[in-house]
């Protein structure tokens, strides 16, 4: 080397290395050789290059983005969410939705994984923390094997391992491989680390590199199997580095290892450190089976089923996305295997041995690139990194070797010009050969010749073992290959990493899998939001879910704050009985009531990545013809289709499919529609009644209006529309008519509560009577109670006999009685909890007795009144909310109806249940299925000619139907009495 060529760093590192000669040999003339205190060293900040820092700085920023940016942007595939949601399960504390245990075997990334959710939460993003954070200290450990093969050399390595497309896409997966590259390269450092001279061979300060060596080994071996492997790859390149360099840093480190001070505690800490992980830090003392398990697996993985990947894999994902790579390791074998000769035969021993054992290991797949990749990106980081050093960028910026590098990079440029209009010629003739031509002949030939003319010129200069012209040529050819590398990395890690034509990108989640599922989280939500409980206190997971094991993950995953959630078997999932049924075809799903919806779940395999035709790529290698096709499937992978993407079946049930896809109707009383203004749909359904044929009255209250049924619940019309001659009051906030009865006479009877009347229907619809429509509020005061006689303030429920009329006036909480013609009788009741008074007053029915039945809902008590109003008792009704001094929620509204045997039967929306209550009050039944349907917020009841109970319920939307299991005895008018509350 020229002196006029010798930097700064090279001048610093000289008068480093000149002091810890002079050092050492001192202290091992007097027998005191150690290392220096790290508090001795001084540091000097203009050792270092400004350009050196500010590579460093760049290769730092472009690792943290390509590996921490937009972790989201794509669902978990199957493997990612099984082990994310195993972390979870682990950190939670839980047992698992399908019932089985936590694997034992590679828990290291359990571990990291449940400590990123401790920390930061549990999210798509946090469950890609920890392989983001060890692909970042791949770019990170370089650095601590600087004095080892030289700062130029150690920025190329950081560099490459930033930008390779492969090191990225593992950074980005939920996989145990990036954990265990990590481990390796951490673990060869700690060994260089004990092959520095300033630590001596059997001296006490290797016995701290020695344990942060077992630390590394242990945890390596507890995050998969794959570190055997990759265990053997490398001891296989120690080994050739042992041979190369026999006084090199890696023969004296496995020196030192095997010393008596070192090696005991590289093994203690080795075997501590596994044993650790696998007991989980020995919260789970029986996970130590995981440590055989592991072995087991590896064996499985060199030598068991065959994984269906072609032996060429590797060879494959080389050509294709790491060509930088393979060019600048020919460059290191090349010019720095003596310079460099036991780092270089390290990475060349151990490249070589990852190469051939993972291309015939049986389980090899996309995701063991890395560990064939890795060494190779760091035997090409020495060579890039000295080729970079050796240019002599002064004459760069300010001499000839500026436009020769210019020149170099227009030509390459031209070539490629010439190369894409020569594609195009065909058959077109002569003329359409013009612009190759041209080109040719005016770019390519005139800049070959000032290449030629410049590099001869330059041919005697050399720095750092080679001429300029050809360090230039090295500088340009990195500088395309980098930003090809550069292209692929982002496009694997923004944009094509699920589109299915990825080589290293295999059975990923397709790029419809995360809009289906946050759809259908947004659904669960909108469904449940005022269903909260303590099990699911927001509401938004109240779904019940089966899902079958064939295509559980990711979904287990995404659905695991569900309660409801099951794993069933493959199936079953259709007579599950759940809202949501996933399986992988529609196997009786549709039979089973469910709309079935088609979701993308996995991308498949392309067939040219099963069995590639070798043949057919070599030969395009060395055919001009065919580079365009190569250059068009490097840049775009053009030439392989992307392949359909796997499905999986998704059944919704009625009420859930409605909120996705609005259904027309008429729907029946039986469908499931869910909630919406169809005719058959419902909002808020409250009052209920039947006919003496049966038919079915529903109000639906939320579209003010009322439905009606035939006896076999088929539609029959609706009254209250825009078409119908009678209409109902409907508030701002949806609050629209709640009770109904139908009178002796056939007429039905409506509580049209905001606008504060009670109205008669005929059979065709029309209004024939209308009592009320002004507003009087008695402001709680019982005096008044008998006062405005015929107002209402928002009167809840009608109750007609053959010769009156009672209406619960529930906001003046009170009862008033009106003859048939509307003619207002007595009024009674008044706020308080005296037997004669009432709060907020609701259901009110006419008992087989001939007294008035009132739901007196803020007693939570059943009040009983002759026809004239006098007490006669009150039965409290302890599943109601208790008594509160401001009154009870407004959602609380209890009705009554008496069936043929005298039998009273409550709501209590509440508590999610219907109640049967006998002549004397006592509870005798509680109601919480209604067939195969749970209750979820029972409001209106009745009961039908042939003694089906039917409850409208505003949590699901419909009107369900419960059959009692026999037939009740009719009660005879003198069995029993009136049970009296205490005071009555």
């Amino acid at each position: 080397m020229m002196e006029a060529d010798i930097t700064p760093d090279d001048v610093a590192a000289r008068d480093e290395q000149a002091r810890w000669q002079d050092d050492s040999g001192a202290q091992a003339a007097t027998g005191q050789l150690r290392a220096p205190n790290a508090l001795d060293r001084l540091i000097s900040l203009g050792a270092t290059s400004a350009w050196m820092t500010i590579g460093w700085a760049a290769v730092f920023v472009a690792a943290f983005a390509l590996r921490f940016m937009r972790l989201d942007r794509t669902a978990l595939d199957a493997a990612e969410a099984m082990r994310a949601y195993d972390a979870w399960a682990l950190f939670r504390g839980q047992p698992l939705a399908g019932g089985e245990a936590i694997p034992n075997a590679g828990p290291l990334l359990l571990l990291l994984e449940g400590f990123a959710f401790f920390l930061f939460g549990t999210t798509d993003v946090t469950a890609r923390f920890m392989p983001a954070l060890a692909g970042f200290a791949l770019v990170l450990l370089p650095l601590a094997l600087r004095r080892w093969v030289g700062a130029p050399a150690a920025l190329g390595m950081a560099a490459l391992a930033a930008l390779s497309p492969t090191l990225v896409q593992a950074s980005r997966v939920l996989s145990p491989e990036i954990v265990i590259a990590a481990l390796a390269l951490a673990a060869m450092a700690c060994l260089i680390r004990l092959g520095e001279r300033d630590v001596p061979i059997g001296g006490d300060d290797a016995r701290g590199p020695a344990i942060a060596l077992g630390v590394v080994t242990g945890a390596a071996y507890a995050a998969g199997p794959s570190a055997i492997t990759v265990a053997l790859t490398l001891l296989v390149g120690l080994g050739v580095a042992s041979l190369a360099e026999p006084a090199g840093a890696i023969r004296r480190g496995l020196a030192t290892l095997r010393s008596r001070s070192a090696l005991p505690a590289f093994l203690l800490a080795t075997v501590a450190t596994s044993a650790l992980c696998f007991t989980r830090f020995l919260s789970e003392p029986s996970g130590i089976v995981g440590a055989g398990e592991t072995l087991a697996a590896w064996w499985q993985l060199l030598a068991g089923s065959a994984s269906g990947q072609p032996v060429p894999l590797f060879l494959l994902i080389l050509l294709v996305y790491e060509p930088i790579a393979v060019l600048f390791t020919i460059v290191a074998l090349a010019r720095d295997r003596v310079e460099r000769g036991d780092a270089v035969a390290l990475f060349t021993g151990w490249t070589l041995a990852a190469f051939l054992i993972w291309s015939f290991s049986a389980g090899r797949g996309p995701e063991h690139a890395i560990h064939v990749v890795l060494p190779l990106v760091l035997l090409a980081g020495i060579g890039i990194g000295n080729a970079f050093h050796a240019v002599d960028w002064r004459s760069v910026w300010q001499g000839s070797n500026g436009v020769l590098a210019l020149a170099m990079l227009g030509f390459v440029i031209g070539l490629g010009a010439v190369g894409v209009l020569l594609m195009r010629v065909g058959n077109q003739g002569m003329t359409a050969a013009m612009p190759p031509v041209a080109v040719l002949c005016l770019i390519v030939v005139p800049l070959a010749y000032l290449i030629w003319r410049l590099s001869d010129a330059d041919a005697p200069e050399e720095r750092g073992g080679l001429n300029q012209p050809l360090a230039i040529a090295l500088f340009v050819l990195a500088l395309l290959l980098g930003s090809f590398a550069l292209r692929s990395a982002t496009l694997l890690a923004f944009y094509r990493g699920d589109a299915g034509t990825e080589l290293l990108a295999q059975r990923t989640s397709t790029l419809g899998a995360l809009p289906s599922i946050d759809r259908f989280l947004r659904l669960a939500r909108d469904a449940g939001v005022a269903d909260g409980s303590t099990r699911d206190p927001t509401g938004s997971h109240g779904l019940s879910i089966a899902v079958e094991s064939d295509v559980q993950w990711p979904y287990v995953w995404y659905f695991r704050e569900f309660p409801d959630l099951s794993v069933v078997e493959r199936g079953a999932a259709a007579t599950a009985g759940a809202q949501v049924a996933i399986a992988p075809i529609d196997a009786g799903l549709a039979g089973a009531g469910y709309t079935v919806e088609s979701w993308p779940w996995l991308t498949t395999v392309p067939p040219q990545y099963q069995s590639p035709d070798i043949g057919g790529i070599a030969g395009a290698l060395v055919n001009p013809t065919r580079w365009i096709d190569g250059w068009r499937y490097l840049l775009f992978r053009d030439g392989v289709p992307a392949p359909p993407a796997a499905t999986v079946a998704v059944g919704l049930a009625p009420e859930i499919a409605g909120r996705i896809q609005p259904p027309t109707g008429p729907f029946n009383l039986t469908d499931r529609p869910g909630s919406g203004t169809e005719a058959g749909q419902f909002k808020d359904p409250i009052g209920l009644a039947v006919n003496a044929d049966g038919v079915i009255a529903v109000v639906d209250s939320g579209n003010a209006r009322v439905q009606r049924f035939s006896a076999d619940r088929t539609f029959l019309d609706v009254w209250g529309d825009a078409e119908g001659s009678v209409s109902f009051t409907r508030t701002e906030n949806g609050l629209g008519p709640t009770g109904i009865t139908i009178a002796p006479d056939g007429l039905t009877w409506v509580a049209d509560t905001w606008g504060h009347r009670v109205v008669a229907i005929d059979g065709a619809g029309q209004m024939i009577q209308s009592i009320g429509a002004e507003t009087v509020d008695t402001g709680d005061d019982p005096a008044r109670v008998g006062e405005d006689g015929g107002h209402f303030f928002g009167p809840r429920a009608v109750a007609v006999s053959d010769d009156a009329i009672y209406v619960s006036d529930t906001g003046n909480e009170r009862i008033q009685k009106f003859t048939r013609d509307g003619a207002f009788v007595a009024a009674w009741g008044g706020y308080g909890s005296a037997p004669e008074q009432l709060i907020e007053p609701v259901g009110i029915a006419i008992g087989p007795d001939g007294n008035i039945y009132v739901a007196d809902s803020g007693n939570a008590r059943i009040s009983i009144f002759t026809p004239e109003g006098e007490p006669v008792a009150q039965w409290p009704v302890a599943d109601w909310p208790p008594p509160l001094p401001g009154g009870i929620p407004p959602s609380f509204q209890p009705y009554l109806a008496f069936d043929a045997a005298g039998n009273l039967y409550a709501t209590a929306s509440n508590a999610g249940q219907g109640l049967l209550l006998d002549r004397s009050g006592s509870v005798t039944g509680r109601i919480t299925q209604a067939g195969s349907e749970r209750l979820a917020q029972p409001i209106g009841v009745a009961i039908a000619p042939n003694g089906d109970v039917l409850f409208s319920d505003i949590g699901r939307d419909a009107v369900l139907t419960y059959m009692p299991p026999e037939p009740l005895p009719a009660a005879t008018p003198d069995e029993g009495s009136p049970r009296a509350s205490p005071g009555s």
